[in-house]
């Protein structure tokens, strides 16, 4: 007679155990599969310090220093529309005079 094996039965199995992915592996597995033995873990509160250093801009790093006023998308299509040896057909293919 048949009996069906369940799913916890295969995941203790070494054949399934064997190249698992990292997100089937078990969690505290995982948790200690990126520790490294010879640095301390970092506390919760030095990571939110971290992560809110990285959040203020530097002084100058403004973007306002790169855009400029004289700034035209319409320009660049011009150049396009300008050109009389480039035409597009309606189905998109580009079609050159001879």
């Amino acid at each position: 007679m048949w009996q069906r094996i369940t799913i916890p039965e295969i995941m203790k199995n070494e054949w399934f155990r064997k190249n698992l992915p990292a997100d089937l592996v078990n969690e505290k597995v995982l948790d200690n599969q990126f520790e490294e033995p010879d640095q301390p873990m970092q506390s919760m509160d030095t990571i939110m310090q971290i992560i809110s250093e990285a959040t203020v801009p530097a002084a100058g790093s403004y973007l306002d220093q790169f855009i400029s006023d004289n700034f035209d998308v319409d320009d660049d299509m011009d150049d396009i529309d300008s050109d009389y040896e480039l035409d597009v057909d309606s189905s998109g293919e580009i079609v050159y005079a001879i």
